[in-house]
């Protein structure tokens, strides 16, 4: 798929739309896990793969935590304003987006909504954390990080971003090798060119020096006659 086939139109419609859907859901899933599930206690969903455990992230996405040089800044107040200056950052660079990067467009509009989810979260249960309660992996012991349908949003918006870059990345290499083709030609051509003329030039000078030797020959001639009326 190629991210610059079609146009996206209305698109402040569409990213408003898909961030209050995508908010929505994020935030009725987690006062479910809030009011449904006792914290720290799995419930397995698919065998024990695929669990509800609500545990509550003073980190950032998947339970990561901020660098050690702000550890005088709590977790929530710190991710806070990291995430309100990356939101206002996507919004610029969603408006600065050409309305053909279809795949740019798609991967901000699922970022944006679980960035809003979890600042939300963050800000009105900042001392609490942040709500996860999705665990996926193979028991006993090795399981995923435990996210929220925020950090869906985001991972699965990112992987899109990185989808496109790297399609752009392949499309640009033909282009320039298709470009480096002519070149060669015509510089292959302007050798042979060169070579051809340098190959010719042997027998224009033959021939200056035949019309070089005629007058010799006629004068050599005339000479001979004059000796031979003397005689």
């Amino acid at each position: 798929m190629n991210g610059k086939v079609k146009e996206v139109k209305h698109r402040w419609i569409l990213l408003a739309a898909v961030t209050a859907l995508g908010f929505f859901a994020d935030i009725g899933t987690k006062y479910l896990a809030v009011t449904r599930l006792e914290e720290r206690v799995p419930v397995n969903v698919l065998g024990e793969y695929l669990q509800w455990l609500l545990v509550y992230n003073e980190g950032a996405v998947f339970g990561t935590k901020p660098p050690g040089f702000f550890s005088w800044m709590h977790p929530s107040v710190f991710l806070s304003i990291f995430m309100l200056f990356a939101i206002s950052f996507l919004i610029f660079y969603y408006r600065a987006l050409k309305k053909n990067e279809v795949l740019m467009h798609i991967g901000l509009m699922l970022v944006l909504p679980g960035a809003f989810g979890n600042l939300y979260d963050r800000l009105i249960h900042g001392k609490r954390g942040v709500v996860d309660f999705i665990r996926m992996g193979f028991p006993p012991d090795n399981y995923w990080f435990i996210y929220n349908v925020a950090d869906i949003f985001v991972t699965v918006g990112v992987a899109v971003m990185l989808i496109n870059f790297v399609m752009e990345a392949v499309q640009k290499k033909p282009a320039g090798e298709a470009a480096a083709e002519p070149a060669g030609e015509a510089k292959t051509e302007a050798v042979a060119t060169a070579s051809g003329e340098m190959t010719a030039a042997p027998p224009m000078e033959a021939a200056a020096a035949t019309d070089n030797a005629e007058p010799d020959g006629i004068t050599k001639g005339a000479d001979a006659g004059i000796i031979s009326e003397e005689k």
